[in-house]
C-alpha cells in the first residue's frame, strides 16, 4: 500500500472542506452542545491508514510477524473497527471477512456509523426532541393550571387538580417500577394500559399484562360546553396512539416521530376555549415533519462498487493483514462518498438547530392570558 496516501491524496483534508463548530441549543437543565464536524470521513481514514502503516513498519519483519506479536495485531484491528479486542484471530480475521464481503450499502453504512458520521443528525434530532417534549410538558401544566382556575372562576361543580399529589404520585409510581421516565407529565397523563409497552421495563412484563394499580390520574372534564373541546383532545390521543417514549439514540427519528403524534392542536383549542392565547404551531410541525418524512432531503450520495479479493497467505496473521488492506483500500475508494455523506448530515443538523432555536425561544417565553 502507497504510504502517500497517510499524508496527501484522498485523505489530505487541507485541499477538502474545513471543520467547524456546530452547538445544540438544550433544555433549561442541560447546558448546549457543542461538536466539530466536518473532514471526519477523511481524517478517520488517514488515521486508520496510518495506525496500520506504524505497526506494519514497526513489528511485521519481511512479510513475517512473530506469534508473540499476534495480540498487539488484534488490538491494533480491533480499535481500527471499534471493535472488543477481546478475540481470536480466528474471530477476527470471520469478522473483517464477513465485513467486508457486505453489498456495499452495508459497508458504507457501517463504515458512517462506525467514524461518527450520524452523530450531527442524531444530536440535532436529540436537541429539538428534549425542547419539544419540554414545551409540551408546559402546555399540559398551562391546561392544568388553567382548568383549575376555570373551574373556581365560574364555580363550576368539578374536581379540581392537586398538581403536587400528581406529581409526587408519579415520582413514587415512576421509581417504583424503575421507570426513570424523561417526562413523568407526558408519561403518566396518559400512561398505557400495558406496562410491556414501556421500551424500559417492557422485558419484565408479558404483553397481555395490565398494571395492578396506577398512580393517580389527571381529571380532564369540567362539566361544560368545554367538555366537547377537552373530548376532541383526548380522542385524538387515543387515535394517534400517542404514547411517551423517551429518547432513544439508537432510533431518533422514529421516537421523534411518536412524539410529534402528540395532538398539539387540539391542546391548542382547549386552551383558546378556556381564555388563553396560545401558539400557532403549523409551521413548526410541517418542519419537523419534513425531517421526520425525508430527513430534509439528504441528497443520495453514489455508492461505489467493491469488489475484494480472496487471501493468498496461509498463515492467520498474513490472512488478517492481507483482510485489512483490502479493507482500507475499500474505503479509500469510498471516502468521497463518504465525505459528501456527512456534509449532507451537516445540512440536515444546521436545519435541526433552527427548530431547535425556534423551540428554545418557545420555552423561554410564557404563554399569555
Amino acid at each position: 500500500m502507497k504510504t502517500s496516501i497517510i499524508t496527501g491524496g484522498k485523505f489530505d483534508i487541507e485541499k477538502y472542506k474545513d471543520a467547524s463548530a456546530l452547538t445544540f441549543p438544550a433544555p433549561r437543565d442541560e447546558q448546549p452542545k457543542v461538536i466539530m464536524v466536518g473532514n471526519r470521513a477523511r481524517i478517520a481514514g488517514r488515521s486508520k491508514t496510518s495506525s496500520w502503516h506504524s505497526f506494519s513498519n514497526l513489528y511485521f519483519d519481511s512479510a513475517h510477524l512473530d506469534k508473540k506479536y499476534e495480540p498487539k495485531l488484534i488490538n491494533c484491528v480491533a480499535e481500527m473497527f471499534e471493535i472488543s479486542s477481546d478475540l481470536s484471530m480466528k474471530e477476527l480475521i470471520m469478522f473483517i471477512t464477513k465485513f467486508i464481503r457486505l453489498p456495499p450499502e452495508k459497508v458504507f453504512y457501517a463504515i458512517a456509523k462506525q467514524i461518527g458520521l450520524y452523530q450531527p443528525i442524531t444530536m440535532g434530532i436529540r436537541s429539538v426532541f428534549m425542547l419539544w417534549k419540554d414545551h409540551l410538558q408546559e402546555l399540559l401544566l398551562k391546561f392544568i393550571q388553567y382548568r383549575n382556575h376555570y373551574i373556581r372562576q365560574k364555580k363550576i361543580d368539578a374536581p379540581l387538580n392537586n398538581i403536587g399529589e400528581l406529581i409526587a404520585s408519579w415520582k413514587e409510581f415512576d421509581h417504583k417500577h424503575s421507570i426513570d421516565s424523561s417526562s413523568l407529565v407526558l408519561l403518566y397523563s396518559f400512561l398505557p394500559e400495558f406496562p410491556h409497552s414501556i421500551p424500559a421495563i417492557k422485558h419484565k412484563f408479558q404483553p397481555d399484562v395490565r398494571w395492578k394499580k396506577k398512580p393517580i390520574e389527571v381529571k380532564w372534564l369540567t362539566n361544560t360546553k368545554l367538555d366537547t373541546k377537552i373530548g376532541d383532545f383526548l380522542k385524538a390521543v387515543k387515535e394517534r396512539k400517542f404514547q411517551y417514549l423517551g429518547f432513544c439514540p439508537r432510533e431518533p427519528t422514529v421516537r421523534l416521530a411518536r412524539l410529534m403524534s402528540f395532538p398539539t392542536d387540539k391542546l391548542n383549542d382547549c386552551l383558546i376555549a378556556i381564555g388563553y392565547k396560545s401558539r400557532n404551531y403549523v409551521t413548526l410541525h410541517k418542519n419537523i415533519k419534513e425531517v421526520i418524512d425525508s430527513k430534509v432531503k439528504r441528497k443520495l450520495v453514489k455508492i461505489p462498487p467493491i469488489t475484494v479479493s480472496k487471501p493468498s497467505q496461509k498463515e492467520s496473521y498474513q490472512i488478517c493483514s492481507e483482510l485489512v488492506k483490502e479493507y482500507l483500500r475499500i474505503y479509500e475508494e469510498m471516502v468521497d462518498s463518504l465525505s459528501n455523506f456527512e456534509y449532507n448530515n451537516i445540512a440536515v443538523a444546521r436545519k435541526l438547530i433552527k427548530i431547535a432555536k425556534l423551540l428554545d425561544e418557545f420555552n423561554n417565553s410564557r404563554t399569555k392570558k
